[in-house]
């Protein structure tokens, strides 16, 4: 069952009570068996949080799908999607070295939590939209 902002206190809280914590909950799995799932396990993520079920997960190009239906942000908060070039993961947050993602796919294929140094090219994606039609 997936929680209505409504339910709780705010939408930081239902980005990390919910959609941190289901990502979490996939760490050192692999849920998809196709080459590049990086995209279709970010929309997993989303979709068992109730977020973003009319966007198909596929094969190949879900993160893309994803990506093109949000609004880019340059204040990311915890939950939204982050996108490294042809790489996607949710963010967690930023510490001194870097920004922090939990990931699907990449040459781990499994599910893992990186932190990585700024980069111009990474582009932050928010889900307040979803979260707002849930």
């Amino acid at each position: 069952m997936a929680l209505r902002q409504s339910e709780i206190c705010g939408p930081l809280d239902f980005r990390v009570k919910v959609v941190l914590r289901t990502a979490i909950g996939y760490i050192n799995e692999t849920p998809f068996m196709h080459d590049k799932w990086c995209g279709s396990f970010a929309l997993k993520v989303l979709h068992d949080c109730g977020l973003g079920r009319d966007i198909p997960i596929t094969d190949g190009g879900s993160g893309a799908r994803l990506c093109e239906s949000l609004n880019t942000t340059k204040s990311p908060l915890p939950g939204d999607v982050a996108r490294m070039s042809t790489h996607f993961g949710i963010f967690v947050g930023t510490t001194p070295s870097g920004h922090i993602t939990i990931d699907g796919g990449s040459f781990l294929d499994r599910v893992y939590i990186a932190c990585r140094k700024p980069h111009p090219k990474t582009l932050f994606y928010s889900i307040e939209r979803l979260i707002n039609e849930s």
